[in-house]
Protein backbone atom coordinates (compact mmCIF):
# COMPACT_ATOMS: atom_id res chain seq x y z
CA UNK A 1 0.00 0.00 0.00
CA UNK A 2 1.42 3.17 -1.04
CA UNK A 3 0.79 6.65 0.69
CA UNK A 4 1.12 9.64 -1.59
CA UNK A 5 0.55 13.64 -0.30
CA UNK A 6 1.46 15.57 2.48
CA UNK A 7 3.48 12.52 3.88
CA UNK A 8 4.66 9.32 2.51
CA UNK A 9 4.78 6.00 3.23
CA UNK A 10 4.34 1.99 2.10
CA UNK A 11 2.50 -0.69 3.99
CA UNK A 12 2.30 -4.22 3.39
CA UNK A 13 -0.70 -5.72 4.49
CA UNK A 14 -0.68 -8.65 6.85
CA UNK A 15 -2.55 -11.82 6.85
CA UNK A 16 -5.84 -10.31 7.56
CA UNK A 17 -5.34 -7.55 4.32
CA UNK A 18 -5.04 -5.45 6.49
CA UNK A 19 -3.00 -1.92 6.19
CA UNK A 20 -2.98 0.87 8.24
CA UNK A 21 -0.76 4.64 7.98
CA UNK A 22 -0.19 7.02 10.80
CA UNK A 23 0.01 10.94 9.52
CA UNK A 24 1.55 13.63 11.78
CA UNK A 25 -0.29 16.93 9.91
CA UNK A 26 -3.47 17.84 8.28
CA UNK A 27 -3.04 17.67 4.37
CA UNK A 28 -4.04 15.98 1.25
CA UNK A 29 -3.39 12.48 1.18
CA UNK A 30 -3.90 9.35 -1.12
CA UNK A 31 -3.92 5.64 -0.66
CA UNK A 32 -2.87 3.56 -3.48
CA UNK A 33 -2.48 -0.57 -3.23
CA UNK A 34 -0.83 -2.46 -5.88
CA UNK A 35 0.60 -5.64 -6.03
CA UNK A 36 1.56 -7.63 -9.08
CA UNK A 37 -0.72 -9.59 -11.38
CA UNK A 38 -3.85 -7.98 -9.57
CA UNK A 39 -6.20 -5.27 -10.22
CA UNK A 40 -8.00 -3.27 -7.17
CA UNK A 41 -11.18 -1.17 -6.83
CA UNK A 42 -11.01 1.49 -6.54
CA UNK A 43 -7.63 1.91 -7.93
CA UNK A 44 -7.24 5.11 -4.86
CA UNK A 45 -8.76 6.63 -2.33
CA UNK A 46 -7.99 9.97 -1.82
CA UNK A 47 -8.45 12.28 1.46
CA UNK A 48 -8.46 15.89 1.52
CA UNK A 49 -7.63 18.25 4.03
CA UNK A 50 -7.19 15.20 6.37
CA UNK A 51 -8.33 15.98 10.00
CA UNK A 52 -9.66 13.27 11.60
CA UNK A 53 -8.99 9.09 11.28
CA UNK A 54 -10.29 6.90 8.61
CA UNK A 55 -10.78 3.46 8.73
CA UNK A 56 -12.40 0.42 6.64
CA UNK A 57 -10.90 2.14 3.54
CA UNK A 58 -11.14 -0.94 1.71
CA UNK A 59 -10.38 -1.82 -1.48
CA UNK A 60 -10.99 -4.83 -3.28
CA UNK A 61 -8.49 -7.06 -5.36
CA UNK A 62 -8.94 -8.67 -8.61
CA UNK A 63 -6.25 -11.02 -9.89
CA UNK A 64 -5.32 -10.08 -13.13
CA UNK A 65 -6.52 -12.59 -16.33
CA UNK A 66 -5.17 -13.22 -19.84
CA UNK A 67 -6.28 -15.08 -22.25
CA UNK A 68 -3.97 -18.14 -24.35
CA UNK A 69 -5.16 -18.58 -27.78
CA UNK A 70 -2.82 -20.26 -30.97
CA UNK A 71 -3.75 -22.66 -34.30
CA UNK A 72 -3.03 -26.13 -34.50
CA UNK A 73 -1.53 -27.36 -37.65
CA UNK A 74 -0.19 -30.20 -39.55
CA UNK A 75 2.98 -31.40 -40.88
CA UNK A 76 1.98 -29.83 -44.26
CA UNK A 77 0.96 -26.47 -42.21
CA UNK A 78 -2.83 -27.13 -42.42
CA UNK A 79 -5.07 -25.84 -39.96
CA UNK A 80 -6.67 -29.27 -38.02
CA UNK A 81 -10.01 -28.35 -36.89
CA UNK A 82 -11.59 -30.56 -33.50
CA UNK A 83 -8.46 -30.77 -31.57
CA UNK A 84 -9.15 -31.17 -28.31
CA UNK A 85 -6.35 -28.58 -26.48
CA UNK A 86 -6.30 -28.56 -22.52
CA UNK A 87 -4.77 -26.04 -20.41
CA UNK A 88 -3.16 -26.48 -16.72
CA UNK A 89 -1.68 -24.61 -14.35
CA UNK A 90 1.56 -25.51 -12.52
CA UNK A 91 -0.31 -27.09 -9.73
CA UNK A 92 -3.05 -28.79 -11.00
CA UNK A 93 -5.13 -26.73 -9.38
CA UNK A 94 -6.91 -25.16 -12.79
CA UNK A 95 -7.81 -27.13 -16.19
CA UNK A 96 -9.68 -26.35 -18.76
CA UNK A 97 -10.15 -27.95 -22.45
CA UNK A 98 -11.30 -26.86 -25.63
CA UNK A 99 -11.63 -27.86 -29.39
CA UNK A 100 -10.02 -26.05 -32.66
CA UNK A 101 -12.35 -24.43 -34.72
CA UNK A 102 -12.33 -24.74 -38.19
CA UNK A 103 -9.06 -22.81 -38.90
CA UNK A 104 -7.65 -24.68 -36.12
CA UNK A 105 -8.02 -22.16 -33.44
CA UNK A 106 -8.32 -22.13 -30.17
CA UNK A 107 -8.35 -19.72 -26.90
CA UNK A 108 -8.42 -19.76 -23.43
CA UNK A 109 -10.05 -17.23 -21.80
CA UNK A 110 -10.13 -15.57 -18.47
CA UNK A 111 -6.95 -16.79 -17.89
CA UNK A 112 -5.45 -15.81 -13.98
CA UNK A 113 -2.09 -13.90 -14.34
CA UNK A 114 1.10 -15.18 -12.65
CA UNK A 115 0.70 -18.90 -12.94
CA UNK A 116 2.85 -20.96 -15.43
CA UNK A 117 0.20 -23.22 -17.75
CA UNK A 118 0.78 -26.24 -19.42
CA UNK A 119 -0.75 -26.42 -22.67
CA UNK A 120 -1.51 -29.26 -25.17
CA UNK A 121 -3.41 -30.31 -27.55
CA UNK A 122 -4.48 -34.27 -27.15
CA UNK A 123 -2.92 -36.60 -29.59
CA UNK A 124 -5.41 -37.61 -32.21
CA UNK A 125 -4.56 -40.83 -34.74
CA UNK A 126 -3.08 -38.47 -37.13
CA UNK A 127 -0.98 -36.44 -34.75
CA UNK A 128 1.52 -36.41 -32.37
CA UNK A 129 1.76 -33.19 -30.21
CA UNK A 130 4.54 -31.21 -28.09
CA UNK A 131 3.19 -29.51 -24.79
CA UNK A 132 4.15 -25.86 -24.27
CA UNK A 133 4.86 -24.62 -21.24
CA UNK A 134 3.10 -20.50 -21.04
CA UNK A 135 5.84 -19.32 -18.07
CA UNK A 136 4.75 -17.18 -15.30
CA UNK A 137 1.21 -15.44 -17.10
CA UNK A 138 1.84 -11.76 -17.31
CA UNK A 139 -0.09 -11.10 -21.00
CA UNK A 140 -1.86 -12.34 -23.36
CA UNK A 141 -0.01 -15.26 -25.05
CA UNK A 142 -0.34 -16.87 -28.46
CA UNK A 143 1.01 -19.94 -29.41
CA UNK A 144 1.52 -22.48 -32.27
CA UNK A 145 1.13 -26.55 -32.31
CA UNK A 146 2.49 -28.46 -35.26
CA UNK A 147 1.55 -31.68 -35.23
CA UNK A 148 4.27 -34.84 -35.74
CA UNK A 149 2.30 -37.02 -38.24
CA UNK A 150 1.98 -40.64 -36.76
CA UNK A 151 3.21 -43.35 -37.73
CA UNK A 152 1.79 -46.55 -38.45
CA UNK A 153 2.69 -50.40 -39.56
CA UNK A 154 0.91 -52.73 -42.32
CA UNK A 155 2.08 -56.38 -41.57
CA UNK A 156 0.10 -59.47 -42.19
CA UNK A 157 0.66 -63.26 -44.15
CA UNK A 158 -0.04 -64.66 -47.47
CA UNK A 159 -1.83 -68.01 -46.86
CA UNK A 160 -3.09 -70.79 -48.92
CA UNK A 161 -7.05 -71.77 -49.34
CA UNK A 162 -6.13 -74.31 -46.22
CA UNK A 163 -4.48 -72.30 -44.21
CA UNK A 164 -0.75 -72.88 -44.68
CA UNK A 165 2.10 -70.23 -45.25
CA UNK A 166 3.30 -69.16 -48.38
CA UNK A 167 6.82 -68.29 -48.04
CA UNK A 168 8.79 -66.14 -50.80
CA UNK A 169 6.12 -64.14 -52.24
CA UNK A 170 6.96 -60.45 -53.21
CA UNK A 171 4.46 -57.95 -51.28
CA UNK A 172 4.08 -54.30 -52.59
CA UNK A 173 3.33 -51.69 -50.90
CA UNK A 174 1.72 -48.52 -53.53
CA UNK A 175 0.18 -45.05 -52.11
CA UNK A 176 1.63 -42.33 -49.72
CA UNK A 177 4.67 -44.65 -49.33
CA UNK A 178 5.94 -47.09 -51.61
CA UNK A 179 8.01 -50.46 -50.37
CA UNK A 180 8.52 -53.64 -51.47
CA UNK A 181 8.72 -57.02 -48.91
CA UNK A 182 8.97 -61.10 -49.69
CA UNK A 183 7.22 -63.10 -47.14
CA UNK A 184 9.41 -65.15 -44.93
CA UNK A 185 9.05 -68.52 -44.19
CA UNK A 186 6.14 -68.37 -42.20
CA UNK A 187 3.97 -65.74 -44.22
CA UNK A 188 4.93 -62.77 -43.03
CA UNK A 189 5.59 -59.49 -44.03
CA UNK A 190 5.72 -55.80 -42.54
CA UNK A 191 5.77 -52.23 -44.06
CA UNK A 192 6.50 -49.94 -40.59
CA UNK A 193 6.79 -45.84 -40.61
CA UNK A 194 3.76 -45.71 -43.11
CA UNK A 195 2.57 -41.98 -42.42
CA UNK A 196 -0.65 -41.62 -40.69
CA UNK A 197 -3.66 -40.49 -42.69
CA UNK A 198 -2.93 -41.64 -46.19
CA UNK A 199 -4.52 -44.41 -48.13
CA UNK A 200 -2.09 -47.16 -49.32
CA UNK A 201 -2.45 -50.47 -51.01
CA UNK A 202 -0.61 -54.32 -50.44
CA UNK A 203 -0.76 -56.14 -53.36
CA UNK A 204 0.77 -59.51 -53.22
CA UNK A 205 2.34 -60.55 -56.44
CA UNK A 206 0.72 -63.87 -58.36
CA UNK A 207 3.17 -66.79 -58.21
CA UNK A 208 3.32 -69.47 -60.39
CA UNK A 209 1.30 -71.62 -57.80
CA UNK A 210 -1.48 -68.76 -56.26
CA UNK A 211 -3.37 -65.53 -57.25
CA UNK A 212 -3.65 -63.08 -54.63
CA UNK A 213 -6.06 -60.23 -54.46
CA UNK A 214 -5.19 -56.71 -53.23
CA UNK A 215 -6.28 -55.08 -50.14
CA UNK A 216 -6.49 -51.17 -49.58
CA UNK A 217 -5.94 -49.26 -46.66
CA UNK A 218 -7.98 -45.67 -46.34
CA UNK A 219 -7.00 -43.20 -44.72
CA UNK A 220 -4.35 -44.84 -41.70
CA UNK A 221 -5.20 -44.64 -38.14
CA UNK A 222 -4.03 -47.52 -36.55
CA UNK A 223 -1.35 -50.74 -36.95
CA UNK A 224 -3.38 -52.59 -39.76
CA UNK A 225 -3.15 -56.95 -39.70
CA UNK A 226 -3.87 -57.54 -43.89
CA UNK A 227 -3.67 -61.44 -44.56
CA UNK A 228 -3.97 -62.69 -47.99
CA UNK A 229 -5.41 -65.81 -49.23
CA UNK A 230 -4.16 -66.91 -52.30
CA UNK A 231 -6.17 -68.73 -54.79
CA UNK A 232 -4.64 -71.90 -56.98
CA UNK A 233 -3.85 -70.73 -60.00
CA UNK A 234 -5.16 -73.16 -63.31
CA UNK A 235 -3.09 -74.25 -65.82
CA UNK A 236 -3.71 -76.18 -69.42
CA UNK A 237 -2.44 -79.93 -70.07
CA UNK A 238 -2.31 -80.65 -73.89
CA UNK A 239 -0.61 -82.73 -75.70
CA UNK A 240 -0.43 -84.77 -79.01
CA UNK A 241 -0.61 -88.67 -79.82
CA UNK A 242 1.61 -89.78 -82.20
CA UNK A 243 2.71 -93.51 -83.40
CA UNK A 244 5.89 -94.69 -84.62
CA UNK A 245 5.88 -93.02 -87.81
CA UNK A 246 5.14 -89.59 -86.16
CA UNK A 247 1.56 -89.40 -87.68
CA UNK A 248 -0.98 -88.19 -85.82
CA UNK A 249 -3.56 -90.82 -84.06
CA UNK A 250 -7.15 -89.48 -83.67
CA UNK A 251 -9.84 -91.15 -81.36
CA UNK A 252 -7.52 -91.74 -78.63
CA UNK A 253 -8.51 -92.05 -75.09
CA UNK A 254 -6.66 -89.68 -72.85
CA UNK A 255 -6.98 -89.70 -69.10
CA UNK A 256 -6.25 -87.38 -66.36
CA UNK A 257 -5.54 -88.90 -63.21
CA UNK A 258 -3.92 -87.66 -59.41
CA UNK A 259 -0.82 -88.38 -58.36
CA UNK A 260 -2.50 -91.68 -56.98
CA UNK A 261 -3.48 -92.75 -59.79
CA UNK A 262 -7.48 -92.04 -59.50
CA UNK A 263 -9.04 -90.78 -62.84
CA UNK A 264 -10.32 -86.88 -62.74
CA UNK A 265 -11.27 -86.34 -66.73
CA UNK A 266 -11.21 -88.28 -69.68
CA UNK A 267 -10.82 -86.68 -73.38
CA UNK A 268 -10.67 -88.09 -77.03
CA UNK A 269 -7.86 -87.08 -79.55
CA UNK A 270 -9.38 -84.84 -82.19
CA UNK A 271 -8.17 -85.47 -85.79
CA UNK A 272 -4.95 -83.92 -85.44
CA UNK A 273 -4.23 -86.13 -82.32
CA UNK A 274 -4.86 -83.14 -80.10
CA UNK A 275 -5.89 -83.65 -76.51
CA UNK A 276 -6.06 -80.52 -74.07
CA UNK A 277 -7.44 -80.27 -70.05
CA UNK A 278 -8.41 -76.93 -69.15
CA UNK A 279 -8.34 -75.19 -65.52
CA UNK A 280 -6.28 -78.21 -64.08
CA UNK A 281 -5.40 -76.89 -60.48
CA UNK A 282 -1.54 -76.03 -60.08
CA UNK A 283 0.43 -77.10 -57.27
CA UNK A 284 -0.72 -80.96 -57.41
CA UNK A 285 1.40 -83.66 -59.57
CA UNK A 286 -0.82 -85.45 -61.83
CA UNK A 287 -0.34 -88.61 -64.46
CA UNK A 288 -1.61 -88.74 -67.70
CA UNK A 289 -2.01 -91.70 -69.76
CA UNK A 290 -3.53 -92.29 -73.14
CA UNK A 291 -5.43 -95.40 -73.49
CA UNK A 292 -3.38 -98.22 -75.35
CA UNK A 293 -4.92 -99.71 -78.62
CA UNK A 294 -5.12 -102.78 -80.19
CA UNK A 295 -2.56 -100.59 -82.60
CA UNK A 296 -0.24 -99.09 -80.12
CA UNK A 297 1.22 -98.87 -76.60
CA UNK A 298 1.60 -95.66 -74.69
CA UNK A 299 3.76 -94.87 -71.76
CA UNK A 300 2.17 -92.73 -68.76
CA UNK A 301 3.42 -89.61 -68.00
CA UNK A 302 4.20 -87.46 -64.98
CA UNK A 303 3.39 -83.75 -64.82
CA UNK A 304 5.39 -83.31 -61.55
CA UNK A 305 4.20 -80.43 -59.45
CA UNK A 306 2.08 -78.00 -62.14
CA UNK A 307 3.53 -74.74 -61.93
CA UNK A 308 2.55 -73.56 -65.93
CA UNK A 309 0.84 -74.74 -68.79
CA UNK A 310 2.02 -77.95 -70.04
CA UNK A 311 2.35 -79.50 -73.47
CA UNK A 312 2.87 -83.30 -73.09
CA UNK A 313 3.71 -85.62 -76.52
CA UNK A 314 3.01 -89.53 -76.82
CA UNK A 315 4.63 -91.38 -79.41
CA UNK A 316 3.11 -94.57 -79.56
CA UNK A 317 4.93 -98.44 -79.38
CA UNK A 318 3.49 -100.26 -81.93
CA UNK A 319 2.43 -103.07 -80.56
CA UNK A 320 3.94 -106.96 -81.32
CA UNK A 321 0.97 -109.77 -81.80
CA UNK A 322 1.85 -113.49 -83.11
CA UNK A 323 0.26 -115.53 -86.32
CA UNK A 324 0.35 -119.71 -84.82
CA UNK A 325 -1.70 -122.54 -86.16
CA UNK A 326 -1.30 -126.51 -87.32
CA UNK A 327 -1.15 -128.06 -90.43
CA UNK A 328 -3.58 -130.80 -90.13
CA UNK A 329 -4.75 -133.15 -92.81
CA UNK A 330 -8.91 -133.98 -93.86
CA UNK A 331 -8.49 -136.40 -90.75
CA UNK A 332 -7.11 -133.85 -88.31
CA UNK A 333 -4.28 -135.07 -88.30
CA UNK A 334 -0.89 -133.38 -88.14
CA UNK A 335 1.57 -132.51 -90.80
CA UNK A 336 4.90 -131.98 -89.92
CA UNK A 337 7.69 -130.97 -91.93
CA UNK A 338 5.13 -128.15 -93.60
CA UNK A 339 7.54 -125.52 -94.84
CA UNK A 340 5.15 -122.04 -93.60
CA UNK A 341 6.09 -118.96 -95.32
CA UNK A 342 4.78 -115.16 -93.79
CA UNK A 343 5.09 -112.55 -96.12
CA UNK A 344 3.66 -109.11 -95.92
CA UNK A 345 4.96 -106.23 -93.22
CA UNK A 346 7.82 -108.87 -91.81
CA UNK A 347 8.53 -111.69 -93.81
CA UNK A 348 9.56 -115.03 -92.18
CA UNK A 349 9.65 -118.83 -93.46
CA UNK A 350 9.23 -121.87 -90.54
CA UNK A 351 8.58 -125.57 -90.59
CA UNK A 352 5.49 -127.27 -88.74
CA UNK A 353 6.75 -129.66 -86.00
CA UNK A 354 5.96 -132.73 -85.28
CA UNK A 355 2.79 -132.09 -83.63
CA UNK A 356 2.30 -129.51 -86.87
CA UNK A 357 2.81 -126.24 -85.16
CA UNK A 358 4.04 -123.15 -86.67
CA UNK A 359 4.63 -119.73 -84.96
CA UNK A 360 5.65 -116.23 -86.06
CA UNK A 361 6.51 -113.81 -83.16
CA UNK A 362 6.82 -110.09 -82.39
CA UNK A 363 4.55 -108.91 -85.66
CA UNK A 364 4.10 -105.99 -86.19
CA UNK A 365 0.06 -104.45 -85.36
CA UNK A 366 -1.79 -102.99 -88.11
CA UNK A 367 -0.51 -104.13 -90.71
CA UNK A 368 -1.42 -107.09 -93.57
CA UNK A 369 0.34 -110.25 -93.76
CA UNK A 370 0.12 -113.58 -95.92
CA UNK A 371 0.44 -116.59 -94.16
CA UNK A 372 1.31 -119.45 -97.21
CA UNK A 373 2.06 -123.28 -97.23
CA UNK A 374 3.34 -124.65 -99.95
CA UNK A 375 0.64 -125.11 -102.37
CA UNK A 376 1.42 -128.50 -103.34
CA UNK A 377 3.57 -131.13 -101.26
CA UNK A 378 4.17 -134.94 -102.41
CA UNK A 379 1.22 -135.90 -100.37
CA UNK A 380 -1.33 -132.57 -99.63
CA UNK A 381 -2.57 -129.73 -101.50
CA UNK A 382 -2.96 -126.23 -99.09
CA UNK A 383 -4.81 -122.91 -99.79
CA UNK A 384 -3.11 -120.05 -98.26
CA UNK A 385 -4.45 -117.80 -95.72
CA UNK A 386 -4.19 -113.33 -95.17
CA UNK A 387 -4.47 -111.39 -92.34
CA UNK A 388 -5.89 -107.43 -93.10
CA UNK A 389 -4.58 -105.02 -90.32
CA UNK A 390 -3.27 -107.39 -87.35
CA UNK A 391 -4.40 -106.29 -84.09
CA UNK A 392 -4.44 -109.14 -82.20
CA UNK A 393 -2.83 -112.50 -81.83
CA UNK A 394 -4.42 -114.72 -84.18
CA UNK A 395 -4.88 -118.37 -85.01
CA UNK A 396 -4.34 -120.29 -88.44
CA UNK A 397 -4.86 -123.42 -89.23
CA UNK A 398 -3.74 -125.34 -92.50
CA UNK A 399 -5.96 -128.13 -93.92
CA UNK A 400 -3.71 -130.78 -96.15
CA UNK A 401 -6.03 -131.85 -98.95
CA UNK A 402 -4.81 -135.47 -99.65
CA UNK A 403 -3.64 -134.96 -103.50
CA UNK A 404 -5.31 -137.83 -106.01
CA UNK A 405 -2.91 -140.53 -107.56
CA UNK A 406 -3.94 -142.65 -110.15
CA UNK A 407 -2.69 -146.57 -110.10
CA UNK A 408 -3.36 -147.83 -113.53
CA UNK A 409 -2.04 -151.09 -116.28
CA UNK A 410 -3.11 -153.45 -118.37
CA UNK A 411 -4.50 -157.34 -117.96
CA UNK A 412 -3.36 -159.42 -120.90
CA UNK A 413 -2.87 -163.33 -121.54
CA UNK A 414 0.95 -164.62 -121.94
CA UNK A 415 0.99 -163.95 -125.80
CA UNK A 416 0.23 -160.46 -124.89
CA UNK A 417 -3.09 -160.28 -125.90
CA UNK A 418 -5.43 -157.94 -123.73
CA UNK A 419 -8.04 -159.36 -121.89
CA UNK A 420 -11.46 -158.19 -121.47
CA UNK A 421 -13.90 -157.74 -119.16
CA UNK A 422 -11.77 -159.08 -116.03
CA UNK A 423 -12.79 -157.78 -112.41
CA UNK A 424 -10.08 -155.83 -111.05
CA UNK A 425 -9.94 -154.91 -107.64
CA UNK A 426 -8.20 -152.24 -105.13
CA UNK A 427 -7.93 -152.61 -101.73
CA UNK A 428 -6.25 -150.96 -98.41
CA UNK A 429 -6.40 -147.60 -97.80
CA UNK A 430 -9.30 -147.32 -100.23
CA UNK A 431 -11.09 -149.60 -102.20
CA UNK A 432 -12.40 -150.05 -105.52
CA UNK A 433 -13.50 -152.67 -108.51
CA UNK A 434 -12.74 -152.13 -112.20
CA UNK A 435 -13.32 -153.91 -115.75
CA UNK A 436 -10.71 -154.07 -117.92
CA UNK A 437 -11.56 -152.58 -120.79
CA UNK A 438 -10.97 -153.79 -124.52
CA UNK A 439 -7.32 -153.07 -124.48
CA UNK A 440 -7.10 -154.81 -121.01
CA UNK A 441 -6.31 -151.59 -119.17
CA UNK A 442 -7.95 -150.28 -115.65
CA UNK A 443 -7.04 -147.24 -113.39
CA UNK A 444 -8.18 -146.47 -109.84
CA UNK A 445 -8.45 -143.08 -108.55
CA UNK A 446 -6.55 -142.85 -104.88
CA UNK A 447 -5.25 -140.71 -102.13
CA UNK A 448 -1.68 -140.74 -101.85
CA UNK A 449 -0.12 -141.54 -98.48
CA UNK A 450 -2.15 -144.87 -98.74
CA UNK A 451 -1.08 -148.53 -99.00
CA UNK A 452 -3.32 -150.32 -101.63
CA UNK A 453 -3.15 -153.67 -103.44
CA UNK A 454 -4.66 -154.21 -106.98
CA UNK A 455 -6.09 -157.89 -107.07
CA UNK A 456 -7.42 -158.72 -110.58
CA UNK A 457 -9.99 -161.56 -110.58
CA UNK A 458 -9.65 -165.45 -111.76
CA UNK A 459 -12.89 -165.29 -113.64
CA UNK A 460 -11.95 -168.43 -116.30
CA UNK A 461 -10.17 -171.53 -114.76
CA UNK A 462 -7.50 -171.18 -117.41
CA UNK A 463 -6.08 -167.69 -116.42
CA UNK A 464 -3.46 -167.48 -113.92
CA UNK A 465 -2.18 -163.76 -113.00
CA UNK A 466 0.92 -162.52 -112.82
CA UNK A 467 1.68 -160.99 -110.20
CA UNK A 468 -1.38 -162.22 -108.19
CA UNK A 469 -1.31 -159.01 -106.35
CA UNK A 470 0.36 -156.07 -108.04
CA UNK A 471 0.66 -152.86 -105.77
Amino acid sequence: MTLSGAQAGTFTTDNSGSYSFTVNAVGDYAVTPSKTYYDFAPTAQTFNNLSTNQSNINFTAARQTYAISGQVRDDNDQAIASVQVMLQDENALLSKTTVTGTNGDFQFTGVPAGFSYVVVPVNTKFFNFTSQNSGSLTNNLSLAFKGARRKYTISGRTLDEAGKAIGGVPVTLSGSQTGNATTDITGNFSFASLPAGRDYTINPSTTVLHNFAGQSVANLSDDQTLNFVGILRTYTISGQVRDDNDQVIAGIEVILKDENALPLKTTITGNSGDFEYASVRASYSYLVTASSTSLFNFTTQNTGTLSGNLTLGFKGVRRGYTISGRALDQENHPISGVPIILSGSQTGNTTTDSAGNYFFGGLPAGFDYAVTPPTTTTFYTFAGQRVANLISDTTLNFQGVFRIYTISGRVVDNSEKALLGITVTVSGTSSDVAKTAIDGSFSFSVKATGNYTITPSIEQSYYAFAPANPI
